[in-house]
């Protein structure tokens, strides 16, 4: 529906691990490698999931992730992380913006699923290319949110989830 790359991962101790994606027709140089692994708080499908765990859990995942691999996973500004997961909670949606190759700056927007027991189970995302203008960025992140809360809603039904869901009753 938002004629953007999709991806879909599941939250694996301090990593996303990266299951699946959709490509549209003229895809980004950078897709992600079906189970390539990223540090979590390194992604806005990981912060997506990290969001609705308790603070003192995220902060300990980290800290044993990189005392295992402290290149992998170098210990971020917990202040600033945490803030980071509390907007995301009243956000529902995870943005961050990506420059990891020269020029070309692109942003993803992910958000959780959740399955029957309401745990968050997976993250789904979207991922454009930032455009020349900053006002077209901003329409295009207005246009794609709702259809992406839309999406992770429907699947997380799918799974079994029946409740209120991203604002709204689930029917």
């Amino acid at each position: 529906n938002t004629n953007m790359n999709a991806n879909l991962s599941i939250l694996d101790g301090c990593d996303v691990f990266h299951l699946a994606y959709s490509i549209r027709y003229y895809a980004t140089p950078w897709v992600d490698a079906i189970g390539r692994r990223t540090p979590a708080y390194q992604t806005a499908m990981g912060l997506s999931m990290l969001a609705y765990r308790p603070f003192e859990e995220v902060e300990s995942l980290i800290r044993g992730a990189n005392e295992n691999n402290p290149d992998q996973y170098p210990l971020p500004d917990f202040f600033q992380l945490k803030e980071t997961l509390e907007k995301v909670k009243t956000d529902q949606v995870a943005l961050m913006y990506h420059s990891s190759i020269p020029s070309i700056e692109s942003a993803c927007l992910a958000c959780p699923i959740r399955r029957k027991n309401s745990e968050i189970c997976a993250a789904i995302s979207i991922n454009w290319y930032r455009e020349n203008s900053t006002e077209r960025y901003q329409t295009a992140f207005e246009k794609a949110k709702p259809l992406l809360l839309q999406s992770a809603a429907r699947i997380s039904y799918k799974l079994g989830y029946v409740g209120r869901s991203y604002g709204t009753p689930i029917i």
